[in-house]
């Protein structure tokens, strides 16, 4: 069982809010105890889809289900992928950016719903700001790097990547790929997700995984073009204590 406190959750949401995952109903017990020594308002916890004892026992203790994220992965080959978009310069975020990039990415998180969106007790929040400030989090562990890569054409962020590399772990996530609908350049969206294995391939990663929601048919779609197969589906659940 992991389970711990999240700093930026409460900071962002205002509540002592932890984290949990790794555990069944057995742990329950355990659970309630840390979050009682630690005063956790809300525990947010992932659940795999095929453990149904645990989701059905969490959700009879009040928990809401916000979320069901499905899990792809590819093993990267030694060549490059990627490739060129006419017009269009993928580079990393400078911080003169950080203004457009900002613009992208809530029109990005304004198309998907994610777990904070879908809890009622959350409606009185400024979701957008809530998964802005998660997003641009500069604090990770030791081992992970993320990387910001924007899409510009004629000096305007169009498009935005954000890849987590794990050097230790061999591994890259995909942590959010999105293109304004309006300046939309065809294939775009595609080539950003594939600089994003690119970036990993040269830092030595053999491997690339990425999430989307269930309720997103369309990226589901692409995982499959990209070469990307599914791996497992995880649950977010809240519990208000």
């Amino acid at each position: 069982m992991e389970i711990s406190l999240s700093a930026k959750d409460k900071q962002l949401l205002g509540v002592i809010t932890a984290r949990a995952r790794d555990f069944d109903a057995n742990d329950w017990s355990d659970i309630q105890a840390y979050c009682s020594a630690h005063s956790v308002e809300l525990l947010m916890v992932r659940i795999g889809v095929q453990d149904m004892d645990t989701t059905q026992y969490f959700l009879s203790k009040g928990a809401l289900l916000c979320e069901t994220l499905l899990y792809y992965h590819r093993i990267l080959p030694t060549r490059s992928l990627f490739s060129d978009i006419q017009g269009v310069a993928l580079r990393e975020m400078a911080a003169a950016d950080r203004e457009q990039a900002e613009v992208v990415a809530d029109f990005i998180f304004g198309e998907i719903q994610t777990h904070y969106g879908c809890d009622p007790l959350l409606r009185d929040k400024d979701i957008l700001a809530i998964q802005r400030g998660q997003l641009f989090d500069s604090n990770r562990p030791d081992d992970w790097e993320r990387v910001f890569v924007v899409a510009e054409k004629k000096d305007q962020i169009i498009g935005l990547g954000v890849t987590d590399f794990s050097h230790e772990l061999k591994r890259a996530f995909g942590v959010l790929r999105g293109v304004l609908p309006d300046r939309s350049v065809g294939g775009l969206g595609k080539a950003i997700v594939l600089d994003s294995m690119d970036r990993a391939r040269k830092r030595g990663i053999s491997k690339y995984q990425a999430s989307c929601s269930i309720d997103n048919k369309i990226t589901q779609i692409q995982m499959g073009q990209l070469g990307m197969r599914f791996s497992e589906a995880f649950y977010t659940l809240h519990l208000w204590l």
